[in-house]
């Protein structure tokens, strides 16, 4: 077929085919569905099977929605010393001694400001506790302990 065909058709017109870019008569072209191309009769693209499937419903809803709770992390348990120790003391006097048992580990502030790891070794009383390694300087009055294992969890309210 040439492009430009010589015949005139009575009541036809010629048109481009969107896809060839052939001129042909009107009466020889359908217009494509998904596209909206103009091609010739014969040449359009057929739809895949697979367009034609279609999906099951997806129940995602949950059940008993609820906001989540807001978090409160208290973290390490912190106490203060309520007596001055000498260095190489291994007794401390602190305000309480909940939570705390034998084998926590602890940092105990020391005068110049470091801390001074150390592993609990037994309880005095309710305001008070031994130690295992001796204090390398003095602690203050009112210098922070850590109780490293006695953590805080996150509780929800």
């Amino acid at each position: 077929m040439s492009v430009f065909p010589r015949k005139v058709r009575p009541g036809d017109h010629l048109v481009v085919d969107d896809r060839t870019g052939f001129t042909v008569w009107a009466r020889d072209v359908v217009r494509e569905t998904l596209t909206g191309f103009v091609v010739r009769r014969g040449r359009q693209d057929p739809r895949h099977p697979q367009e034609f499937l279609r999906t099951r419903a997806d129940k995602q809803a949950v059940r008993d929605p609820r906001p989540p709770g807001t978090a409160n992390y208290v973290g390490p348990l912190i106490t203060t010393t309520t007596a001055a120790a000498a260095a190489g003391a291994q007794t401390l006097a602190i305000e309480t001694n909940a939570r705390y048992l034998s084998g926590d580990r602890v940092r105990i502030q020391l005068s110049d400001g470091n801390f001074h790891r150390t592993v609990v070794s037994s309880l005095n009383g309710t305001t008070g506790f031994d130690f295992i390694n001796p204090l390398p300087d003095s602690v203050p009055s009112g210098a922070i302990v850590q109780n490293l294992s006695a953590n805080a969890e996150v509780t929800y309210e």
